[in-house]
């Protein structure tokens, strides 16, 4: 039985997008991941990282208690892992 991978970005329009796709197998470790599944893991991580940095650096709470540069700093390294 296939289980599915699926993921929900925002494209260069700033649309989101639901993309599915099956995976038919579970590898053990990292290095076992075939190269479209670590693009999928490094777009899905730098997707996370440029959400996290923009929480910190847009919502009052983590403003007052984040350096500012921190927020920054996780939106650049989540561009460049999803490719932008």
């Amino acid at each position: 039985m296939p289980c599915f991978a699926t993921t929900l970005s925002l494209n260069a329009h700033e649309t989101y997008i639901h993309q599915s796709r099956p995976t038919f197998h579970r590898p053990s470790s990292p290095q076992g991941l075939s190269s479209d599944d670590s693009r999928l893991v490094s777009a899905q991580t730098g997707a996370l990282l440029v959400a996290i940095g923009i929480l910190l650096m847009n919502l009052y709470p983590f403003r007052e208690h984040v350096d500012p540069h921190t927020g920054e700093m996780l939106v650049k390294i989540g561009r460049k892992l999803t490719g932008e």
